[in-house]
């Protein structure tokens, strides 16, 4: 998934554990990854409507996705490959790096694109069997990054660690049990890049997951409009309600992957399903706001 996987575990020895998460994390790219050729995603999105079998991860996957979209507003849909490729941000900061100045997509291909995108274009036909309708194509991103965090945390406590933290790209984080020094608390960084704002305390077993726009942006406005890789599928353009980062914890990386996407777009009001049980955080260029049983501690206390 083009990201960088970091796990630290408390254990008396590792033994095979390196071999066995590297080779999970293989298995689970070679499957989830739209960037791999040979995935079942990249088999759906070239089968043209056509049935294709799946392998049981990837349907753990695409049945939680099709679980999850329905409660995030519209702000969340595995079909979103075709924004995304509309929206290719990083295809976008070469072409400024050799000269070329950016222009977004035309409007017709923007509508086009949001028709592509409706979660329900994608359909669950078997046990492991799938079809995508109308062109739409899967883009499985956060919520597969927050699937092989927990995967990876649990083989790891199957093989006895006493704690253990997953980092997938820094932005889908998996934690379980406390180090010697007491629970596990991750910092989350200022959108704006004044380093890191706080830090959250993941207690017992718990999923952290933080969606920005800062990662992936354009240095310059489009049209008016700042430019990054996250997508609101209502509108077929980069997020611009205010929420600069939102972050989401929970006991479930995929849900949280999905919440933290979703507060980039939408009030909490409005995703009161999506969040049962969810703990959030929210920065904007004013302020940073937190649910009142978020374990956050701002830099300046710590």
């Amino acid at each position: 998934m083009a990201t960088v996987v970091e796990v630290t575990v408390v254990m008396p020895r590792l033994g095979d554990l390196v071999a066995e998460t590297a080779g999970l994390l293989i298995h689970d790219e070679a499957l989830l990854s739209c960037f791999q050729p040979d995935s079942d995603v990249s088999a759906l999105n070239r089968a043209d409507g056509a049935v294709v079998e799946v392998d049981a991860t990837t349907a753990a996957v695409l049945d939680a996705a099709g679980e999850l979209a329905p409660l995030s507003d519209g702000a969340f849909t595995p079909c979103i490959g075709a924004l995304v490729g509309l929206w290719d941000v990083r295809a976008w900061l070469a072409g400024i790096a050799a000269g070329r100045r950016p222009a977004p997509p035309a409007p017709e291909l923007v509508d086009e694109a949001r028709a592509q995108c409706a979660p329900g274009l994608l359909e669950k036909v078997d046990e492991r069997a799938y079809r995508l309708h109308d062109g739409a194509q899967l883009d499985l991103g956060a919520i597969a990054k927050g699937f092989v965090a927990d995967a990876v945390r649990e083989l790891c406590l199957d093989r006895g660690a006493e704690a253990v933290l997953v980092s997938v790209g820094s932005s889908s984080v998996a934690a379980a049990g406390d180090r010697p020094q007491g629970p596990w608390r991750v910092g989350i960084e200022d959108p704006g890049g004044a380093g890191i704002i706080g830090s959250v305390e993941l207690r017992g077993t718990a999923d952290l997951a933080t969606s920005g726009d800062h990662l992936q942006r354009l240095p310059e406005l489009v049209d008016g409009q700042p430019v990054h890789h996250v997508i609101d599928p209502a509108t077929g353009r980069p997020a611009s309600g205010g929420v600069r980062q939102a972050s989401a914890v929970c006991a479930d990386g995929m849900r949280a992957e999905v919440a933290a996407t979703a507060l980039m777009m939408r009030p909490a009001g409005r995703l009161a399903g999506l969040l049962d049980g969810v703990e959030q955080l929210t920065v904007t260029d004013q302020a940073v706001r937190t649910s009142p049983g978020l374990a956050w501690l701002p830099v300046d206390e710590q």
